[in-house]
């Protein structure tokens, strides 16, 4: 194996009170340049490119990879695997690699292709390699204590979330271990955890309202798979404590944004139902923050058609007595300055 010190080992040290501590980031590889977060470039590849066709070049690189894991040499799979990944990123062609995995089943022998992943796990450098070990565990019997663990320390990295999660749902009470782990991570594991999780608890599905979509990448990723799966606009008919508000609020402004996804737009008679959101703010006493997410979807609905209902909505709010009364005593000097320009303007 690579002399480098492994990744695995640096997030191990690293984890702080079962979370990565913050602030931590893996090694940059220089193609990625120095902008990208953890996890980023799989991100974007997945919500913003098409499918990668994979070439012969790919398979054959794979097979031989095959060939060498089932032998246990850890080294040259590991090698292979990084030369894998410069071409086709794991997350892109998860699919057929594990096709060709099923489709030389015979050829492998299991037991020392399974030492062989879980070394490359936890002692390769390369990214890539670690992900098509964790893409050929999931086709394995994970339920293993010693791999369980070696599986959650890595899907504390945003970078390897996703092929953590794929392993977990195998796993007995698969979906509450993806739960566990989702409120771990902050950033693209968390949006493709959210994906993947179930909402089977009440617990669950009230974590999803109220902080689901906040991550450090954008809220809109996971907006409008958290107001399906929270049951946010089922909520709508019965009491909602300010805390269920707030993530609806959230929800909502989150929702328009659809620059990276559809959000809004797939709601339906959303101009009348966000109006009804905007009317209840009445029914709680609103901090600065939330009269500011209201500011925003106001502005939104300004530049929008189809949304009279949730700007005049939005105006009874920001207009009030009570809006102007809280923006004077919580307002911070240089913060929400375009609320209070908007609310001296009546």
């Amino acid at each position: 194996m690579t002399q480098e010190r492994s990744i695995y080992d640096l997030i191990k040290e690293n984890i702080v009170d079962g979370k990565l501590r913050e602030g931590f980031s893996l090694p940059r590889d220089e193609k990625e340049g120095v902008g990208f977060a953890d996890g980023a470039m799989d991100g974007i590849s997945v919500y913003h490119m098409g499918p990668y066709e994979i070439t012969d070049d790919d398979k054959s690189l794979i097979e031989r990879s095959l060939v060498t894991v089932s032998k246990g040499d850890c080294e040259q799979t590991d090698a292979i695997w990084a030369k894998l990944g410069k071409n086709a990123r794991a997350i892109k062609i998860v699919d057929q690699f594990q096709e060709l995995i099923r489709e030389h089943a015979d050829e492998i022998d299991v037991k020392t292709a399974y030492k062989s992943v879980y070394e490359i796990l936890c002692s390769s450098a390369e990214k890539e390699s670690i992900k098509f070990a964790l893409e050929f565990m999931e086709l394995l019997d994970t339920e293993i204590d010693f791999v369980k663990k070696a599986v959650r320390n890595i899907g504390l990295s945003d970078e390897f979330t996703v092929f953590a999660v794929w392993i977990m749902r195998g796993w007995e009470n698969g979906n509450k271990e993806v739960f566990e782990l989702a409120k771990k991570v902050n950033g693209w594991g968390k949006i493709h955890a959210i994906e993947m999780l179930l909402p089977e608890t009440e617990e669950i599905r009230n974590w999803l309202l109220t902080e689901g979509t906040k991550n450090d990448i954008l809220y809109s990723y996971s907006a409008l798979t958290c107001w399906d799966k929270s049951g946010a606009e089922h909520r709508l008919t019965g009491k909602l404590t300010h805390e269920g508000y707030n993530g609806v609020l959230t929800l909502v402004n989150a929702l328009t944004d659809e620059g990276p996804i559809s959000g809004i737009s797939e709601i339906e008679n959303a101009d009348e139902l966000v109006s009804e959101i905007i009317d209840r703010s009445e029914e709680y006493t609103l901090t600065i923050d939330e009269y500011e997410i209201i500011r925003q979807i106001y502005t939104w609905s300004e530049n929008e058609e189809g949304y009279k209902k949730t700007s005049t909505a939005c105006q009874t709010v920001l207009f009030s007595d009570k809006c102007r009364s809280t923006i004077e005593s919580q307002m911070d000097q240089g913060k929400y300055t375009e609320l209070k320009k908007l609310t001296e303007k009546q």
